[in-house]
């Protein structure tokens, strides 16, 4: 995404959810992302996550892999039941993990 810069005019901001467990770390994403001009939505439980992208409906989605109850590969399946063209994209401090190539094996197999 192209930053808004303060001495262009405004364009239309960007609707993103952030769902993320650690609430430090998503209010921080949250403040860059506000301060760059989008519109931007947070929920720190994956179930509250889903009913946000429901109801918010945004452009993109900001999503941890590892939450308590449920995985990053849980929620993206949820959401896709409803919303199959939004973006998501999976957030992980977890280097010795490898979450994103088995979500993306697991997904094109849906």
């Amino acid at each position: 995404m192209a930053r808004l810069r303060r001495n262009t005019p405004r364009t239309p901001s960007q609707s993103i959810a952030i769902i993320d467990d650690d609430p430090g770390l998503a209010d921080s994403m949250r403040a860059l992302l506000v301060r760059d001009g989008h519109d931007v939505s947070v929920a720190t439980h994956p179930r509250e996550g889903i009913e946000l992208v429901r109801d918010r409906r945004p452009q993109l989605v900001l999503l941890d892999y590892l939450m308590p109850e449920m995985t990053g590969a849980d929620v993206v399946r949820a959401i896709r039941e409803f919303d199959p063209m939004v973006q998501i994209l999976l957030v992980t401090g977890y280097a010795e993990e490898q979450p994103g190539r088995k979500l993306l094996a697991s997904t094109l197999a849906i």
